[in-house]
């Protein structure tokens, strides 16, 4: 059997055509019969509706065997992409260590001339930190709808380990090329913690370029900024995912007001936003379109099982 991906044309939540049976569950193309309306792994010559019923989790299963269930074929996922998916987790790590590098690297300075800071004034207190409560807030939000199958009946297939998967691997991407720019030019940080004969600056030694786990007081890890490249993938995340329009919405409006709580916090340069929000959508872009969600054969032969199992309890 093929390897099948997910139908292209339902990635935006929108009812079209062929690509939605008519209680809304996206259908599923082989790669070998691309172009034909087809039912995906249907059983007994099923077609349609069969489809939905072979890849939703029945909303009248209790809330432990849909765990279960769900489990059941997130395994399958998980192993069939175990290479890819520990390679970007470890880039999380490599990227920390490139962030402690710099630091090590960066000498403080005078912040240089920048319109954004120009603009607005110098934030403190709560204000200086609702950056981060978007960032994280924005990344919580994405891991909860990622694992929302294991709770909640879906219109449409959504696979955790898939949607895990293209999110981190555009942000390790996008991690590869922040990490290539400041690495090069080192520019001094804007940052209160980085100024000059701050108390609070304290770069690693060469032992803790390798140990050191801090997200928050850096200094030198500039272009492009960390904070647009994860808020604005989970925004693309859930764009692509979410069926609710309004959930979309949301995540737009976090993204868009991100930018001048990180400027008045002066954690980045306005630069750095600018290159991110271009650089991101680029890269998640191309990404998608060369590599769409594949499903391994083996998760429809789990696919038939499952929903044999349910038939016949049905009956």
């Amino acid at each position: 059997m093929n390897d099948v991906e997910l139908g292209r044309a339902g990635d935006d939540g929108s009812d079209s055509g062929n690509d939605r049976n008519d209680n809304g569950g996206s259908l599923i193309r082989s790669a070998a019969d691309r172009g034909k309306d087809a039912a995906g792994p249907a059983t007994d010559g099923a077609g349609g509706g069969d489809d939905e019923f072979i890849h939703a989790l029945d909303p009248h299963v209790g809330v432990v065997e849909r765990v279960k269930l769900a489990w059941e074929r997130e395994k399958l996922l998980l192993r069939a992409n175990a290479k890819q998916m520990a390679a970007v987790v470890l880039m999380q790590y490599v990227h920390s260590v490139f962030t402690n590098w710099v630091y090590k690297l960066h000498r403080p300075g005078a912040r240089l001339r920048d319109l954004g800071f120009e603009l607005l004034p110098e934030s403190s207190g709560f204000v200086s930190v609702i950056s981060e409560v978007l960032t994280f807030g924005t990344l919580f939000a994405t891991l909860v709808f990622a694992l929302s199958p294991f709770v909640f009946p879906r219109r449409r297939p959504l696979y955790s380990t898939l949607m895990f998967l293209r999110f981190l691997t555009v942000v390790s991407i996008c991690l590869v090329f922040r990490c290539l720019s400041f690495i090069t030019t080192v520019l001094p940080s804007p940052a209160d913690h980085c100024q000059p004969g701050s108390a609070d600056y304290d770069p690693p030694n060469t032992g803790e370029i390798f140990l050191r786990l801090d997200a928050f007081s850096g200094c030198g890890d500039l272009i492009f900024s960390s904070h647009t490249t994860y808020t604005l993938t989970s925004a693309l995340a859930i764009w692509k995912y979410s069926n609710n329009r309004y959930y979309k919405y949301i995540m737009v409006v976090v993204v868009v007001c991100l930018a001048p709580f990180v400027i008045a916090g002066r954690k980045h340069y306005t630069v750095d936003l600018v290159v991110a929000y271009y650089t991101v959508p680029m890269v998640w872009a191309l990404y998608d379109i060369k590599f769409p969600d594949v499903y391994p054969p083996a998760l429809f032969d789990l696919l038939r099982q499952q929903a044999a199992q349910r038939r016949g309890s049905v009956v």
